[in-house]
């Protein structure tokens, strides 16, 4: 599992906690770099990762990522803030993987809502369709 988020950030919190019940390893970084984050999803065979909206987009669009192999995502889970249907789509198509999207706050420590794996996928959707 791949988080760059900073840790306090209820996101991080999620993969820091969900990496260690699934008895995943968690490969952080010590402040955002779009190169380096291709380098080591590609070099430590990353198959989730945690994005923000601005990584997703980069993700779909930016020819930089065609430079790596990062075939070895298979998920990523989006939060933060809301992913337009049309990025969530981009990043799938152009990467092969299922987009899912998750809602939440401090105060439900941390998640509200949140598509499972398994869970049909509705894009532009935060929990079950």
């Amino acid at each position: 599992m791949f988080c760059f988020l900073l840790l306090y950030h209820k996101q991080s919190q999620v993969s820091l906690f969900g990496s260690v019940w699934q008895g995943l390893p968690l490969i952080t970084m010590r402040q955002f770099d779009f190169p380096r984050f291709l380098e080591l999803v590609q070099q430590h065979k990353v198959t989730r990762a945690h994005l923000v909206p601005p990584i997703a987009l980069g993700l779909a669009k930016l020819p930089l990522v065609d430079d790596y192999d990062i075939s070895s995502l298979r998920n990523a889970m989006c939060a933060a803030a809301p992913l337009s249907v049309e990025v969530q789509q981009a990043v799938s198509d152009r990467l092969g993987l299922t987009v899912r999207q998750g809602w939440g706050m401090s105060e439900l420590s941390p998640l509200g809502s949140v598509e499972l794996d398994g869970m049909p996928n509705k894009a532009g959707s935060v929990g079950p369709p």
